[in-house]
């Protein structure tokens, strides 16, 4: 069968192609927290890049008979840390931020609280990151939910007289596994919100109001400086 460009626009590409710069990402923080929310929607904003997460099962050698081929069979799945990155504000708020959020986790000076050095309770620090991907036209299409997660690595920021380039702070999140939300039918994005949840226990989710729309109504909100950082 010869090559048809136009069969190939047609059925291979209909779907079109996501973009990489078409995405945010919002922090829903511990509930240990006491923080100001307009500080967490901030982040929002502040979120240069993002990874999608992978995963990779882990195999053991096994012949399912004696003479035949070695097998790789699966037995456990391990999910790859995320790698996301903030522009800096002036005062490095967000740094700050993520700085008490590995507080939580360890003490890292002598007088921390409830101890020297302490490791934390596991429920004390987990939280959820949600990565939402959009199309061209601003409709989400994609929520990818990093269950139980937090940092484990913030690396440092670079700093030098001869570099006027934007400051970033890149994180490293663990998380035990994470689970993904297509959405099809048509979104409509309104106002920005804070949900809060009624049980208190539950952490705040810092996050736009999302509803269905009878007609189509892109927003370009998406669109307007989250990849650049303007």
């Amino acid at each position: 069968m010869a090559f048809n460009i136009r069969k190939m626009i047609s059925d291979g590409l209909k779907d079109g192609v996501a973009k990489t710069s078409h995405f945010e990402v919002l922090i829903s923080p511990p509930s240990a927290f006491n923080l100001d929310p307009e500080e967490v929607r901030k982040l929002t904003y502040r979120a240069d890049s993002v990874e999608i997460p992978g995963r990779t099962a882990m195999t053991i050698d096994q012949r399912f008979s004696m003479n035949g081929p070695v097998n790789k069979v699966p037995y456990a799945a391990v999910h790859s840390d995320v790698t996301i990155t903030f522009l800096l504000s002036a005062n490095m708020s967000e740094k700050i931020f993520f700085e008490k959020w590995m507080q939580s986790m360890i003490d890292t000076t002598p007088q921390g609280i409830g101890g020297s050095f302490n490791v934390k309770y596991f429920d004390n620090y987990k939280s959820n990151v949600y990565i939402r991907q959009f199309d061209d036209t601003g409709k989400l299409r994609t929520t990818i939910e990093l269950v139980d997660s937090y940092p484990i690595i913030m690396n440092g920021v670079q700093m030098g007289w001869g570099d006027d380039s934007l400051a970033k702070l890149s994180l490293q999140f663990a998380h035990r596994y994470y689970n993904i939300t297509t959405h099809k039918e048509e979104i409509e994005e309104s106002k920005e919100v804070v949900i809060q949840p009624s049980n208190t226990n539950k952490p705040i989710l810092i996050g736009l109001d999302q509803r269905e729309a009878v007609t189509p109504a892109p927003s370009n909100r998406v669109f307007t400086g989250l990849a650049s950082g303007q």
